[in-house]
Formats: C-alpha cells, sequence, structure tokens
C-alpha cells in the first residue's frame, strides 16, 4: 500500500510548480520553526538588521495565489525560490503590472515576504518580483519595499528543512509533515533536493541514506529496463 501524503491528494498535477508553492506555503503555516527557518534565511541576505527575536512571537500570516496583500508588516522583501544560484542583484520596485503573487508570508510587526517560486532559473521573468501598491490593501510609503530580491536556492531551504526533521525538539507531527513534503519534492522536483549529490549531503546521515536510495533506485530501474529490452 502507498503512504498516505496529505500534500499530494489524489495525485492531482503534482509536477506543476503552483502545487510545490502550495505544499511549502503549507508547512511553513502551521510550523512556526519552519517559519523562523525562512525569516532567518531571508535576514541572512538583508543588509539591515530587524527586531530582537525577543520580542512578542505571532505566527505567520499566510496566502497563495493571490492578487492582493492585506499585510502592514514592514519592509516588504521579494523573495525567488528557485533551482540555482542567482549572481546579479535583481532589482525591485512598484510596478505598474497586475500580478497574481505565488505566496504572500506576513511576520506580524517585522516584515512580509513575496513569495515567487521558479523551480527552473530559466523561466524567471525580473519584473514578476517587482509588486505593484495597488495590490496592498495599507498605505506604504516608497521606502517600505526593499530594493532588491533575496534569491534563494530550494536546496539550501530543503536542506534547513531536513535538518529539521532529525531534531529532536520539533513535535513528531511536525516532523513528519516536514518529511512528507521531503518526498513530495523528491518524487516531483527531485532536481531541487538536497541530496542530489553526495556533496550536498555533507555528512548528514539522513541524506547519505536517501541519496544511497536514490542511487539504488536507478540502478535497479536501469538494470529493469535493460531485461524488458
Amino acid at each position: 500500500m502507498d503512504r498516505v501524503n496529505p500534500l499530494n491528494p489524489f495525485g492531482l498535477s503534482p509536477e506543476y510548480e503552483d502545487r510545490l508553492t502550495w505544499a511549502f506555503l503549507l508547512v511553513v503555516k502551521y510550523d512556526p520553526f519552519l517559519q523562523i527557518l525562512l525569516r532567518e534565511r531571508v535576514e541572512a541576505n538583508l543588509p539591515f538588521r530587524h527586531r530582537e527575536y525577543h520580542d512578542t512571537w505571532e505566527p505567520v500570516r499566510v496566502s497563495t495565489q493571490t492578487k492582493w496583500i492585506d499585510s502592514t508588516a514592514t519592509p516588504l522583501v521579494s523573495v525567488l525560490l528557485t533551482d540555482e544560484p542567482i549572481q546579479e542583484e535583481i532589482e525591485v520596485k512598484w510596478s505598474d503590472r497586475e500580478p497574481r503573487y505565488d505566496g504572500i508570508i506576513e511576520y506580524p510587526n517585522r516584515m512580509t515576504l513575496i513569495i515567487e517560486n521558479k523551480p527552473r532559473h530559466g523561466d524567471m521573468w525580473k519584473k514578476q518580483l517587482s509588486p505593484n501598491k495597488r495590490s496592498f490593501t495599507g498605505e506604504f510609503g516608497n521606502d517600505t519595499l526593499h530594493g532588491s530580491a533575496v534569491c534563494l536556492e530550494w536546496s539550501e531551504v530543503l536542506e534547513g528543512i531536513l535538518r529539521y526533521t532529525d531534531s529532536s525538539l520539533a513535535p513528531f507531527g511536525n516532523r513528519e509533515t516536514a518529511r512528507d513534503f521531503l518526498s513530495f519534492v523528491e518524487e516531483f522536483h527531485p532536481m531541487l533536493t538536497p541530496y542530489r549529490t553526495f556533496r550536498l549531503c555533507g555528512n548528514r546521515r539522513a541524506a547519505l541514506d536517501r541519496r544511497t536510495i536514490r542511487l539504488m533506485d536507478d540502478i535497479a530501474r536501469r538494470k529493469n529496463l535493460g531485461t524488458k529490452e
């Protein structure tokens, strides 16, 4: 019997990037540890310092595939999730286009992330990273939009989630949901995974085990194909 994965109900078009975005935002929405992980990844790429972490913490607000952004938390930071490192700086400014945003993650009293998911960096259109001020229900000044995009590799985000699944601090349910997400990515977006090479696996036992299993599965699949031929 196949293992139940709630992030892939009924196997409906799981390879589309919108499904990947939805699954990722779902696990982030219900897991405060992953909310912190993502925030720290973003803040590590920002030139300014935010409020101290001991401030009163509130869970994030998450929405996906929306034309409207109901948030007053600043700064507004455009975040690109993609498969390879982006070396160039991508300018972000107010745009006149009529966008539909892949995802919005609001950290109350801290900042708002505008998520753009491009599993293949070649599909990226730079103007997609610039929001329209009319999309926001609140009032923002020109200086509340961070002037360049934060570009994160899926592999580094997934590596963080992989480490989290091995943490004894994470509740069982949260770890299982995170593992379901990793399994979803491994099956339908394998080139994004943090264990696609032994170099990316490093010394992490769980990653090395997954990489070895994938290699063995590939060898068995090729052997079966050779037998049939």
